[in-house]
């Protein structure tokens, strides 16, 4: 691609060269037998130029700002990894641009085919697991919408590219039993409060992002039940307390309504905590925070609630994701195989 200023017969047009085809425009500048008034028709004519292929530029590149679209998508990866409350995943997917692209790749010029191309390294080149390239891959996505947002990009350059189909994980909650073993050690002041908020989403559903934005003025306490909006979704769930959820968070004082109820370290912090828990309680299983909102809803589902209910306490518009945590139930199992009619020869 090339813009040039150039003569003929007197004239200055602009010579276009992009996408393999060439054409002129007339810039109607007239060239006299005036030196220093040519002189100043040809800075014209230059600036002309310039801003024409500023415009090229952008169209061709899908950007709105030509010197932000030259940064590295690397780069701007760990710019956006680096802003507050942002997903690790963010940070690890900067890495992996950082080592596909190695910085010279601009964020300007990503295309659906390179998109493309980085899924493919990421499946093969990169020894992850589909699960986790799809991960990366979808950050990827979101790192390009903040592109957008930020007034980089036009538009984001993954949309029509397929997201890499992760293979569906099986429902890991927590039993009754594995919740005690947890619970019988759940004292020791490193763990006591990421032990408690966790407790929590076994008795709430709460999401992590939910327990560390909930407020004490969340809480009501007539009737007792949280009313709080949710982070992810942005709807409102009202989820009635029990009394094991009250009492794990019940300190008999008083508190501002602004205030958040766990004090939770980081996130890396958390996992760490957690991973140290279960190995002290002899869970073999990845203790992670959704696990402790599938618990909630497993051992509801399995305790005689609805599904319906079930998926509004979650806050879940649909039930299908509830449904694979009744179908993880064997209890609900048994009871379904148990209502068949008897047969008899009466």
């Amino acid at each position: 691609m090339g813009v040039y200023v150039r003569e003929k017969n007197g004239r200055l047009y602009l010579d276009i060269y992009t996408n393999g085809k060439r054409t002129w425009e007339a810039l109607h500048l007239t060239l006299t037998h005036d030196r220093a008034q040519n002189k100043e028709m040809r800075k014209l004519a230059e600036v002309c130029r310039a801003k024409k292929e500023m415009r090229l530029v952008s169209g061709e590149w899908n950007i709105k700002d030509s010197e932000a679209g030259r940064i590295s998508i690397a780069e701007y990866a760990a710019k956006i990894a680096a802003m507050p409350n942002r997903s690790e995943v963010i940070a690890a997917c900067a890495k992996k641009l950082e080592s596909y692209a190695g910085g010279r790749t601009q964020t300007g010029a990503i295309s659906a085919a390179w998109i493309k191309d980085f899924q493919d390294y990421l499946k093969t080149n990169t020894g992850l697991a589909l699960s986790s390239a799809a991960a990366y891959s979808n950050a990827l996505r979101a790192i390009l919408n903040q592109a957008v947002k930020d007034n980089i990009l036009i538009k984001n350059p993954a949309t029509g590219v397929s997201n890499l189909k992760a293979p569906e994980k099986s429902v890991s909650f927590l039993t009754t039993p594995e919740m005690r073993a947890l619970f019988s050690c759940a004292d020791n002041p490193k763990r006591a409060e990421t032990a408690k908020a966790f407790f929590f989403g076994c008795y709430t559903g709460l999401r992590i992002s939910d327990l560390r934005t909930l407020e004490w003025g969340q809480i009501n306490k007539s009737p007792l039940q949280i009313i709080k909006r949710q982070k992810k979704t942005k709807s409102e769930v009202c989820i009635p307390l029990s009394a094991t959820a009250w009492a794990l968070i019940n300190d008999e004082k008083e508190h501002r309504e602004d205030e958040n109820i766990f004090k939770l370290p980081s996130e890396t912090a958390t996992y760490i905590i957690l991973e140290k828990w279960a190995k002290d309680a002899d869970i073999k299983k990845n203790l992670t925070w959704h696990m402790a909102r599938k618990t909630f809803a497993t051992q509801s589902l399995d305790h005689g609630a609805e599904i319906y209910t079930v998926a509004k306490l979650l806050g879940h518009r649909g039930l299908n994701q509830v449904a694979r945590y009744a179908e993880a139930t064997d209890k609900l199992k048994r009871a379904a195989v148990d209502r068949l009619p008897v047969l008899s020869s009466d």
